[in-house]
Order: structure tokens, then C-alpha cells, then sequence
């Protein structure tokens, strides 16, 4: 897999300040991005990075950006404590307000629903209703992704909860966690019925299950979830804080950054793949563009000024992040006693401040990755799996490497049948650097 920037735009100083992106979202025809920079939100045009719009409508910074599915609209929220609407002309529709700042904004994708959360409650609001309704909730709000269908919104919040809740407002299931929800996405809707597996079963095109939740932990872990709560496979831990989350292909991958100050692209399992850029500076945000294998990538580098030890800046950086939105991490209310307690050791006389600012769009090109012996067609799919087809008679299996698959080599083994039966014999753990690989011995398909 190969990246490149297609375009960068360093975000200027006003007032002999640095302004930081909080959140980044596309139009949904991918035609443009929409960044939070500052109070304004600057529209730029997704192919060449050219700035259409700077809008200003809130009195301080923005926080939270989101597009109707539709197209139609996309609403703002920031830290003025307001919510605003805007058309697809970029005109302000309406606003309306909450009693804090607004944390984080999403549009239902079945309906024009728009939900907007705060530290102290979440609110509810839609185009056939007048007033906004309001729910309280017991811990301030970093992160909320709705269902595909639109019918359950779930709420990530700063004590570890993750609430899943209905369209009136009521919590249906209650995921329980140790540290900050700092980002959550569903998975997207699934495609027509495919032959996933090698037994022949039948998934969705992208072999994950229908609202399959992510969820990013500071506890440095990558979790999935069902819609009921029930974890999905293992967990991943990932030795860094994930800041930015998002789905990516329809679902066959996920996008993923934070503290390693690396986007990085990770199997629908949670399996690492690659590293899709690496730069000096924490990754905020993370888009994948509609209809393209396109990554939006937003990055703040934060220095420490007072203990400069790995450990400290790396922590005392989680805590910055965490005052930009009001909240205190050593608070009580907020986070468990082992959060409290390391974040504390490490932070208590620490400053900081934002150094640098900038914008990314990237294209990924991937690599295709097969062999081939006789009849036998093999290649590599979502860069985990291994896809063996019979040239003559059309019959394909599925082998789930988990892990990514590098190379691949088919061969005959004269000692088992000529069959379409496929087992894994052996795995040697090896570094691979070379371009190819040929295999002359057991077993018959070798991937690595």
C-alpha cells in the first residue's frame, strides 16, 4: 500500500495565536471538507485543497462539525454553547443553544435527526418539531456515531460509559469502561450478501457485522461491540491514546490516530496493517472520503513546557486535550482513580501550547498481492485474507490469515489431493523483506 499527499494547507495565525482544528467532515458527494478551525469553518475543495468558504457564525471555537446525509445541510457546534444549522449554500438555517458548550454533533442517517451533546446533557432536534428536546446525562460527552438505520445514537463519554440510547432520548444498553471515550463509529451499512468465509456462509460485502461499533479507549485500546454490548472478538491494545476514529471502504478497514502522532490503517478486526503517514504531531481527526480510498487527516503538535520526559509529554499532551473542551481529568466525576492518579503524577505543574497546525488530504493506492499455479488463482483481499479460485470451475474459498498478507505463492503438493480444502499447516515468524516469495516444499499455499 502506497500513500501520498495530494494536497496540505498550514493553517495561519490570527491574532499572534495558532488556531486548532477540532473536527473535520466531507460533503457527502466527497466534492468538499469541511475543517473547525478556530471560531470559523473553512471549506476547501476535496480534490485540490482550494479554499471556497471561511464561515464564521460562533462567538468561539468550533468543536464539532456534521453533514446530513442528504446533503442538504450540516450544523456546527462550539464552545459559545450554541449549535448552528447551515444549508447546503452556506447560510445559516437557525441556531439554538445549551447551557454549555456544545462537545460533539451528529445527523441520524435515516432522518434529518440532529443530536448534540455537552458535559451535563445531549439534545435532540429535527425539522417537524419546535422546541429541542434535552436528556441529562452523568458525564460530559466527548464522542456519538448513530446507527445506519438511524434508530439508536451512542453516546462516549469522559467517565468510560459508552450509552447507547433511542430516538426519544431512553438508554437502552450500557457498555462500562475504565478511561475517556475519545472516539466511537458504527460500522456502514452492509452491501449485498457475499461467500465470505471458506465454508461458504454468507456476510456482508465487507465480512463485518451490521452496526458493529468501534470504540477508541484512553485505556490505549481499540474495542468493537454489538448493538446489545456484547464485545466482538478480542481487544486490541494499541500503546498509544487514540484521538481520531473512522471507518474506511465500507467498513473493511478502519483509520486510526492519536498520540503516536501516526494515521494508521487497521483490519475490521483491529488488526495493525500499515502506517499510513507519520508526522511530529498528534493526529485530531480522521475522515474517509465518500466514494473514494481518500483519508482527511488533521493534525495539533503540542509542546510541554516543564517535565520534558517521554512519559510526561506524552500525558500532560492527553491532558491539554482535555482542557480545550473545559474538562479537568484529575476531577472526581470524570474518570476512575487509576486515570486520576497517573495523569496526576505526571501533570500537575505542566503548561503547554499548540506549535503548529495543518490539513492533509491523502490518497492510498493498494498494492494487489496473488499467485498462481496451474488452475489455482490466489490474491490477497481487506489485507488479511487470502481469496484461492479454481479457474475452471469458478469455486472460491476464503483463508483468514488474520494478520496482513504480504506475499503469496501457490504451488502442487504431490502428497495431499488436488483438492479445494485448505488448512493452515504452519506459521514461521520471520521478517519478510523481499519482493517476492516462491515456495518449493508442503505446504500447498503459502501466504506471508
Amino acid at each position: 500500500m502506497k500513500s501520498e499527499a495530494v494536497w496540505t494547507d498550514r493553517i495561519p495565525e490570527r491574532d499572534n495565536a495558532r488556531s486548532v482544528v477540532y473536527s473535520i467532515c466531507f460533503k457527502p458527494d466527497g466534492s468538499q471538507a469541511l475543517f473547525a478551525v478556530g471560531n470559523r469553518i473553512l471549506v476547501y475543495g476535496a480534490d485540490n485543497g482550494t479554499l471556497i468558504h471561511s464561515l464564521k457564525a460562533h462567538k468561539d471555537a468550533v468543536y464539532a462539525l456534521a453533514y446530513c446525509r442528504d446533503g442538504t445541510r450540516f450544523a456546527s457546534g462550539s464552545a459559545d454553547k450554541t449549535v448552528v444549522i447551515w444549508t447546503d449554500k452556506y447560510q445559516p438555517l437557525l441556531r439554538y443553544t445549551h447551557n454549555e458548550s456544545i462537545q460533539c454533533v451528529a445527523f441520524s442517517a435515516g432522518s434529518k435527526l440532529l443530536a448534540s451533546a455537552t458535559s451535563v446533557d445531549f439534545g435532540l432536534w429535527s425539522p417537524d418539531q419546535k422546541n429541542v428536546q434535552k436528556y441529562k446525562v452523568a458525564a460530559k460527552v466527548m464522542c456519538m456515531a448513530w446507527t445506519h438505520d438511524g434508530q439508536y445514537v451512542a453516546l462516549g463519554q469522559f467517565n468510560g460509559h459508552i450509552s447507547i440510547r433511542d430516538k426519544s432520548g431512553a438508554e437502552k444498553v450500557r457498555i462500562e469502561r475504565s478511561a475517556p471515550i475519545w472516539s466511537i463509529a458504527f460500522s456502514p451499512p452492509p452491501k449485498d450478501g457475499v461467500v465470505g468465509a471458506a465454508s461458504g456462509s454468507a456476510s456482508n460485502g465487507s465480512g463485518t457485522p451490521p452496526d458493529q461499533l468501534a470504540v477508541a479507549c484512553w485505556d490505549e485500546t481499540l474495542s468493537f461491540y454489538t448493538l446489545s454490548g456484547q464485545p466482538v472478538g478480542r481487544e486490541q491494545k494499541l500503546d498509544f491514546y487514540p484521538c481520531a476514529l473512522s471507518w474506511y471502504e465500507d467498513g473493511e478497514y478502519l483509520a486510526m490516530g492519536g498520540s503516536d502522532r501516526k494515521l494508521s490503517l487497521y483490519s475490521k478486526e483491529g488488526t495493525f496493517l500499515k502506517t499510513i503517514c507519520e508526522r511530529d504531531d498528534w493526529v485530531w481527526s480522521t475522515a474517509a472520503r465518500p466514494g473514494h480510498k481518500q483519508l482527511v487527516r488533521v493534525f495539533v503538535a503540542l509542546s510541554v513546557v516543564g517535565d520534558t520526559s517521554v512519559t510526561s509529554s506524552r500525558v500532560c499532551a492527553c491532558r491539554a486535550a482535555a482542557c480545550r473542551r473545559s474538562a479537568v481529568m484529575t476531577d472526581r466525576s470524570l474518570c476512575s482513580p487509576h486515570v486520576r492518579a497517573r495523569i496526576k503524577s505526571h501533570c500537575s505543574a505542566a503548561r503547554y501550547r499548540v506549535t503548529n497546525t495543518c490539513c492533509m488530504l491523502i490518497i492510498t493506492a493498494f498494492n494487489t498481492v496473488h499467485g498462481l499455479f496451474s488452475d489455482r488463482y490466489a490474491h490477497r483481499e481487506t489485507m488479511t485474507d487470502v481469496v484461492l479460485q479454481h479457474l475452471i470451475t469458478d469455486q472460491k474459498i476464503r483463508v483468514r490469515c488474520k494478520d496482513l498478507v504480504k506475499k503469496i505463492a501457490v504451488y502442487r503438493c504431490v502428497r495431499v489431493p488436488y483438492t479445494m480444502r485448505y488448512r493452515c499447516c504452519d506459521r514461521l515468524i520471520m521478517i519478510i523483506n523481499q519482493s517476492s516469495v516462491m515456495v518449493a516444499a508442503d505446504p500447498y499455499c503459502h501466504a506471508v
